[in-house]
């Protein structure tokens, strides 16, 4: 009885001695807890305001949008102003537009002024219109100051619109903007020099075909390969391609028709081009050459004269009875050929050729709508009078298209 008395008295007691135990643990929560609340291990459950961690105690980064970050990482959502990174720590590149950047990778989304690339550090080419270009490619949408090109507006006025005044184009414009292209030195710029100082031998009829096909060759150049070229760059194949391509329509289709310039001259023009036949470019002055026969019905020969008594001396070239006869033979093969309205003219080859007294011979009618050429007839014509020329001039050598004119066979007279 006395226990059962006792017993509500000593849980009093117990009870009252742990109060100040229990009181102690209930310490109130981290102060930006929201809300005030969290678990039993002082924990929040989420923070209030910019601060993250178990307890809100660590601030967030600086530059978090609305200067929140997530609790657990202590990593933004997104970024206030011109920063980027997962804590918004990096700087966006200057030239952004309006500052900002992708949060993830810190490229540009679009580029402010004459900036491209994915981090606008790219200038624009300088003759861009308003130096604006394309953010990916940094190719301009215009030019400016009368630059040109397919992408960077490079190209200078004097390269994009050549005057054919000078040859120095192929080597300032067109092999600057080559790579590994020696044809265009070798032959290109080198065939148009030899041209250029061919002019003065030429009629002034010749030597204005001469400057108009120079300038022609080079606009050709320029319009179908030099401004197309991505980013400036030249294609040799197609600068080959074309080069070669278009000497037909302008040997044929200036102010004065390479058809129509005097025989002099079109067999000279013809002469120096022939030394592109011995290089791996053969092929395509051959071509030039038969389409240039068909248009203007014309044919070539080819002949050497020498003296034996000089041991070879240069067709035309004076003081031997040789060349002094030689005279008589261009006025016989003309007679012969006159009443078929035909004519051959004699060139020396000495400029272009090592072989002693050898000629180019040029075959035309004086009107071939009329009097079309018959070569088998012209060279039956021409080779006879050499041959009686021959009997007459005992102490000269004559060949025609490679043989001694006194065994030259029928078969190679076509």
């Amino acid at each position: 009885m006395t226990w059962m008395i006792r017993k509500p008295l000593y849980l009093a007691i117990i009870i009252v001695a742990l109060l100040p135990v229990w009181f102690s643990q209930a310490a109130p929560c981290p102060e930006h807890c929201f809300a005030k609340y969290c678990n039993s291990q002082g924990q929040c459950g989420s923070c209030s305001g910019p601060w993250w961690g178990p307890t809100c105690s660590k601030p967030c980064p600086a530059h978090c949008f609305t200067g929140q970050c997530d609790m657990k990482t202590g990593q933004c959502g997104s970024c206030s102003g011109p920063w980027w990174g997962p804590t918004c720590s990096n700087a966006c590149p200057k030239n952004c537009w309006t500052g900002q950047c992708d949060m993830k990778t810190g490229q540009c989304g679009s580029c402010s002024g004459s900036w491209w690339g994915p981090t606008c550090d790219k200038p624009c080419p300088e003759h861009c219109w308003t130096r604006q270009c394309d953010m990916k490619t940094g190719c301009c949408g215009s030019c400016t100051d009368g630059y040109s090109g397919n992408c960077t507006c490079s190209i200078p006025p004097q390269c994009a619109n050549p005057q054919g005044v000078n040859c120095d184009w192929y080597s300032t414009c067109l092999s600057s903007a080559a790579k590994d292209c020696p044809i265009i030195k070798d032959i290109m710029g080198a065939k148009c020099q030899e041209y250029h100082d061919l002019e003065s031998s030429l009629s002034p009829t010749g030597a204005k075909w001469s400057q108009y096909v120079r300038s022609c060759i080079q606009k050709e150049l320029a319009n179908n390969v030099l401004i197309p070229a991505p980013s400036g760059r030249v294609d040799c194949q197609k600068a080959t391609d074309t080069f070669f391509g278009k000497h037909l329509g302008c040997y044929l289709n200036g102010p004065v028709s390479f058809c129509k310039l005097p025989y002099g001259d079109i067999t000279k023009i013809l002469m120096h081009g022939t030394s592109i036949l011995f290089t791996k470019h053969w092929y395509d002055p051959l071509v030039t050459g038969a389409q240039l026969k068909y248009a203007c019905d014309l044919d070539f020969w080819e002949s050497v004269l020498q003296d034996h008594s000089t041991k070879g001396r240069i067709l035309l070239s004076g003081g031997s009875p040789c060349a002094d006869a030689s005279v008589s033979l261009v006025t016989l093969v003309n007679q012969r050929l006159a009443p078929q309205n035909w004519t051959v003219n004699f060139e020396s080859a000495k400029n272009v050729t090592k072989v002693e007294g050898a000629s180019v011979l040029l075959l035309a009618s004086l009107n071939s709508s009329k009097y079309p050429l018959n070569i088998t007839l012209a060279t039956k014509l021409t080779v006879g009078v050499m041959r009686e020329w021959q009997a007459n001039n005992t102490q000269c050598s004559l060949t025609f298209n490679g043989q001694n004119i006194g065994s030259v066979e029928e078969r190679i007279m076509v």
